[in-house]
C-alpha cells in the first residue's frame, strides 16, 4: 500500500545560507496528482477538506476547531472510494417488502443510506433510475444473511448490460447470492455491471432460495461510479419544512443524521453531537461520518498537524500542534479558487473547485513557555502542501525541519502505528 496518494509535501526547512535539513518523513509522501478539491463545514466550527487522489477516490481530511481562539487541528484522515448512491428512499417498490432502518451509529451497525428492504416474495421488485454524464460501473449494496437468497438484477428490463455477474446455479437468469456466514453483515457490495453510459433503469428482485443460504434478500442501495463533482456521493443537506421518511439520511453542520420517524422537519437544523434529538419537529439520530462512501482507510489523526524543530541559541525545541494546546489563533482565511469560501446551502453540501488556500496566523509556544509569533501555516490543495513561516525574538532560531503529517493506517491496523510505504 502506497500512502503517498494523499499528496502531502513537506516544506524544506532551511535558514539563510544553510543547506536544507533532512526531511525525516518526506519518503512517505509525494504529489498525489489530484484533480478536484472540495470544502464542506465540519462540526463545531470545523472544516472538511476533500481532494481527489486518483480515479474515483478522494482523501477526506477533517479539521476541528472546538475552541475558536485556537487554530484548527487535524482530527481524522480518510481515504474513500466515491460512489453515487441511490438509497432505498430513491426506489419504487412493488410487491411485498419489509422496510428497516439503522438502529445505531458506526459502520458495523449502519446500512448504506441508513435503510434496507427485505423480501422473500416472488414478484416483489425495487426499481431506481441512475445516470451519469461519464461512463460508469454499477454495484449493489446489500446486507448478507445466513438465510440470504439470490438477487436478480435487470437493467432496462433485460440482462444484456449486466456483465459482471452470471447465472450462479442454473437459474435461467443472472443473479448473485446474498448469503453471508455471519448474519446481518451490513454494507456488502458486489459489482454487477461496467462500462455503462447515460441513464438506465435498474430493477432488483428475489431470484429464489440459495444453498448455502435461504429464501430472503435484504437490499440497501444501488451505487455507481462517482467523482467529487457528482451529485449523489453524499447525503443531501437537511432542509426546513421538508417531508422525510423514517431512516432518511441528511447532513447539517458537518454531522450526519437519520430520521427516527416519518414526518415534516422543523425550521432549524439539528445540532446535537451524539444520540437522538429533535430539530423542533422531527427526531434525528446522529453520526459523524456519512454512510455513502466506501471507506478504505481511516486514521484517527496525527498528533501534530504542523510541526517544526528550532535551534535557538543551542536549545532545540519543537513547536506546533493544537493537540498539544499551544497554538493561539490570530487570524484565519479560507479560499476556494481564489474566492473567500462560504458553505454550500444546497445539494450535497460540497463546494467543489481546483485549489484551496487556507492561511492561519498563530502564536506558537514551546514547552518552556517561550512565545513565537507569528507562525503562519498555509495549506494549499492539491496537493496538500504546508508552509510554515515564523518570526521570533533574539537570538534568531535555526529552522532544522518543518512539516505536516496526517498519516494513515489501514482500518485493521491499530491506532498510532507508523505509515508504511
Amino acid at each position: 500500500m502506497v500512502l503517498s496518494m494523499i499528496g502531502l509535501e513537506l516544506s524544506p526547512g532551511a535558514g539563510p545560507g544553510r543547506v536544507p535539513a533532512p526531511q525525516p518523513l518526506a519518503a512517505f509522501f509525494a504529489h498525489g496528482g489530484g484533480r478536484s478539491v472540495a470544502l464542506a463545514p465540519g462540526f463545531e466550527g470545523g472544516l472538511t477538506i476533500w481532494t481527489e487522489v486518483g480515479p474515483h477516490h478522494a482523501a477526506r481530511l477533517r479539521l476541528d476547531q472546538t475552541d475558536p481562539s485556537m487554530r484548527m487541528s487535524w482530527r481524522e484522515t480518510q481515504l474513500v472510494e466515491l460512489r453515487n448512491v441511490y438509497p432505498v428512499g430513491k426506489m419504487t417498490l412493488a410487491g411485498s417488502w419489509s422496510q428497516l432502518q439503522t438502529s445505531g451509529s458506526g459502520f458495523a451497525a449502519s446500512y448504506t443510506g441508513n435503510r434496507a428492504i427485505s423480501t422473500g416474495s416472488i414478484g416483489a421488485n425495487a426499481t431506481v433510475q441512475v445516470a451519469r454524464d461519464a461512463p460508469y460501473d454499477m454495484w449493489i449494496n446489500y446486507t448478507g444473511r445466513t438465510s440470504g437468497g439470490y438477487v436478480k438484477v435487470e437493467i432496462d428490463g433485460a440482462q444484456s448490460l449486466v456483465n459482471e455477474i452470471s447465472d450462479p446455479a442454473g437459474l435461467g437468469f443472472k443473479a448473485f447470492s446474498s448469503y453471508a456466514p455471519t448474519d446481518l453483515s451490513r454494507r456488502q457490495s458486489i459489482k454487477v455491471a461496467s462500462g455503462l453510459t447515460d441513464e438506465h433503469t435498474v430493477t432488483l428482485s428475489f431470484g429464489g432460495a440459495a444453498t448455502p443460504g435461504g429464501a430472503a434478500i435484504m437490499v440497501e442501495a444501488v451505487a455507481i461510479t462517482g467523482a467529487l463533482a457528482d451529485p449523489h456521493i453524499l447525503p443531501p443537506l437537511w432542509t426546513p419544512n421538508t417531508t422525510y421518511a423514517m431512516g432518511d439520511e441528511v447532513q447539517f453542520g458537518g454531522m450526519y443524521y437519520a430520521a427516527r420517524a416519518s414526518g415534516v422537519s422543523g425550521t432549524a437544523g439539528p445540532t446535537h453531537m451524539n444520540g437522538i434529538a429533535s430539530d423542533g419537529a422531527l427526531d434525528w439520530r446522529v453520526d459523524s461520518r456519512p454512510t455513502y462512501p466506501a471507506f478504505a482507510i481511516i486514521d484517527y489523526a496525527s498528533e501534530r498537524e504542523y510541526a517544526a524543530r528550532l535551534d535557538v541559541g543551542g536549545n532545540v525545541i519543537e513547536v506546533g500542534g493544537q493537540t498539544h494546546g499551544r497554538d493561539t489563533l490570530d487570524t484565519q482565511s479560507i479560499e476556494l479558487d481564489g474566492t473567500p469560501w462560504a458553505p454550500a446551502t444546497t445539494g450535497n453540501g460540497l463546494s467543489v473547485g481546483r485549489r484551496i488556500a487556507m492561511v492561519e496566523t498563530s502564536t506558537w509556544q514551546g514547552a518552556a513557555a517561550a512565545r513565537w509569533r507569528p507562525a503562519r501555516p498555509a495549506a494549499r490543495s492539491p496537493p496538500v502542501r504546508s508552509t510554515i513561516r515564523c518570526r521570533s525574538p533574539s537570538p534568531p532560531p535555526v529552522l532544522m525541519w518543518s512539516g505536516s503529517m496526517p498519516a494513515c493506517c489501514p482500518l485493521s491496523a491499530g491506532r498510532g502505528k507508523p505509515p508504511r510505504r
